[in-house]
């Protein structure tokens, strides 16, 4: 017989930040109350500079993650950066294959997928090949799939 309650639960905004503080414990919360707002850095490699990370999450979404500092740069003779959304929010997996939601925690997923990340980043501004893997999502489809579903709808 089978579980008639589903066992995995949401975290909570204080519960992600306990988690955040035990295993990241530079990274701080701002204190805002609808959303969870950590700022703290990270180095990919002892020989990486350390990247000023801010993390917003409101349960609701994804956490969106940015570089405040250094300024991520493009590689040259390239216009974009690599698996970034618009204002340079990080793409750090793949939204179709639901590989985060609001039962995991950010401390065991997020944070270190940052790190991957800006390791493949350090990496593509050497090589010029993004070897992070992965499939970015075409913005620009979704967005016109999502216009002919609404059209569809009215």
């Amino acid at each position: 017989m089978g579980n008639f309650f589903d066992s995995k639960k949401s975290l909570s905004i204080p519960e992600q930040d306990k988690k955040i503080k035990i295993q990241f414990p530079e990274f701080q919360r701002i204190r805002n109350l609808k959303k969870g707002i950590w700022v703290g850095n990270l180095n990919p490699t002892k020989w990486s500079p350390k990247y000023k990370i801010q993390i917003t999450y409101d349960m609701k979404k994804t956490p969106q993650v940015t570089v405040i500092k250094p300024k991520l740069i493009c590689k040259k003779g390239e216009k974009h950066l690599p698996h970034v959304y618009p204002n340079n929010v990080l793409c750090l997996f793949d939204p179709d294959k639901k590989e985060w939601d609001n039962t995991k925690s950010i401390a065991d997923t997020t944070i270190p997928w940052i790190s991957l990340w800006l390791f493949y980043y350090e990496e593509w501004l050497y090589t010029g090949k993004w070897e992070g893997g992965g499939r970015h999502p075409n913005i620009k489809q979704k967005t016109k799939k999502k216009k002919k579903h609404e059209r569809i709808k009215i």
